[in-house]
């Protein structure tokens, strides 16, 4: 794994990127609530070399 990127699912289904790291930890202060938002959707992916993605791993967190 090169590193991980870290994106928020939004209601209307699009992905917003949030951050990347090549360390094993993310720090994400201030997310708020989108409008007709009912939970954060939070997906991780590992980023490998030739830049290719994983499947995401993800968490849903109800507001």
């Amino acid at each position: 794994m090169r590193h991980s990127q870290l994106h928020r699912r939004l209601p209307d289904g699009s992905r917003r990127f949030r951050s990347g790291t090549c360390g094993t930890a993310f720090s994400l202060p201030g997310l708020r609530r989108e409008p007709d938002e009912e939970a954060l959707q939070i997906e991780v992916r590992a980023v490998s070399e030739p830049f290719t993605s994983s499947e995401p791993a993800g968490t849903v967190h109800p507001w």
